[in-house]
């Protein structure tokens, strides 16, 4: 009975050991995921966020260029109007 009990008490140790190893393993993977996670999102609020604002930044200006552009587009229409009005009345 002696040596059965020293061979349960050996595998008791060894399952214990195991599990602090299995316990090591899990929290450097815990701990490689939170890192990576981390590296991810600093890279995604540096580059990303500033890169979809500048892209809507340049877009409000597109659009405000084209709406000057069409203001000054029927300006001149209206002077061409005016001058071919001017010229008609001479």
């Amino acid at each position: 009975m002696d040596r059965l009990e020293y061979i349960q008490e050996l595998q008791e140790k060894s399952y214990q050991h195991t599990k602090k190893q299995s316990i090591i393993i899990n929290n450097f993977f815990s701990l490689i995921t939170i890192v990576i996670i981390s590296i991810t999102i600093i890279l995604y609020v540096s580059y990303v966020v500033p890169a979809q604002k500048s892209k809507k930044d340049r877009e409000i200006k597109r659009i405000e260029q084209e709406k000057f552009f069409d203001k000054r587009a029927k300006e001149r229409e209206l002077s061409h109007k005016l001058n071919q009005k001017k010229e008609d009345n001479k």
